[in-house]
C-alpha cells in the first residue's frame, strides 16, 4: 500500500520524514525543507525528526511521552534492592562515570535528564536547520539580487552604447555633408579663378588691339609735306 503524507495526504516519495513523536510521515514540501537540506541531514538527524505541529505537543516539563518511563506501581513479588546491593553499586558507579552527582541518581532524575539531553538534541537540530535554511535564503536573494543588477547594468550599458554609436552616426553625417559643401565651394572658386584669368586675357588682348589701332589711326591722321 502506497504510503501518503500525513500534511496535504499525497503519495510519499523516496524522499520523506518520519515524525518521532507521533510516527506520522510527511514529504519534503509539508516538512519545509528543501532536497539541499535534506540531502545534508544526517540519519541520526532524520531518525529524531520531530514535525512541526507535533512539537507543539511535547510536555516541556513532564515526562509522559519520553521513552524511559517510571512505573507508579511494584509487583508484589519485587522488592526494592538495598542500598549497598551490588544493582545499586552497579547503577551508581555508571552514573558517576557518565558525570551525574549521587544525590540526583534515582528513576524521575533518570528520566527528566533523558528528556532534557533529547530535548536539546532536538532544539540542536532545529536551530541548525533554521540556520541553514536562513543561509539559503540570503543566498537565493543575494543571487536573485545580483542577477537583477548584472541585467540592469547589462541593459543601460547597450542602451548607452546604441546611443553613443548613433551619436557618431550623426557626427559622421555631418561630417560628411561639411566635406560635400567643401567640395562644391572649392569647385566653384576654381571656376571663377579659371573665368578671371580667362578675362585678364581678353582684356591684355583687347588692349593691346586698341593700342594698334590707335596707332594706325594716328598714322593715317598726320598731314602729308609739301
Amino acid at each position: 500500500m502506497t504510503k501518503t503524507c500525513a500534511g496535504c495526504s499525497a503519495n510519499l516519495r523516496k524522499e520523506y520524514l518520519v515524525c518521532h513523536n507521533c510516527n506520522d510521515s510527511y514529504d519534503l514540501l509539508c516538512a519545509n525543507l528543501t532536497q539541499n537540506k535534506f540531502s545534508l541531514m544526517s540519519k541520526d538527524n532524520k531518525n529524531t525528526w520531530i514535525f512541526h505541529a507535533s512539537r507543539c505537543k511535547i510536555p516541556k516539563h513532564d515526562n509522559t511521552n519520553t521513552l524511559v518511563r517510571i512505573s507508579t506501581s511494584k509487583p508484589s513479588n519485587t522488592s526494592p534492592a538495598p542500598p549497598n546491593s551490588d544493582h545499586s553499586n552497579v547503577i551508581m558507579r555508571y552514573k558517576s562515570r557518565q558525570g551525574v552527582p549521587d544525590n540526583q541518581i534515582s528513576g524521575s532524575s533518570n528520566t527528566s535528564l533523558w528528556d532534557s539531553q533529547l530535548e536539546d538534541k532536538h532544539v540542536s537540530t532545529v536551530n541548525n536547520l533554521y540556520m541553514e535554511e536562513i543561509r539559503g535564503i540570503v543566498r537565493d536573494e543575494f543571487n536573485i539580487a545580483f542577477s537583477h543588477f548584472e541585467t540592469n547594468l547589462l541593459k543601460n550599458m547597450e542602451i548607452k552604447n546604441n546611443e553613443l554609436i548613433e551619436r557618431v552616426e550623426q557626427l559622421t553625417t555631418s561630417l560628411n555633408f561639411f566635406e560635400i559643401k567643401y567640395e562644391e565651394i572649392r569647385a566653384n572658386v576654381q571656376t571663377k579663378n579659371e573665368l578671371l584669368k580667362k578675362l585678364e586675357h581678353e582684356n591684355k588682348e583687347l588692349k593691346s588691339s586698341f593700342a594698334d589701332f590707335s596707332a594706325r589711326l594716328a598714322t593715317n591722321e598726320t598731314p602729308l609735306e609739301g
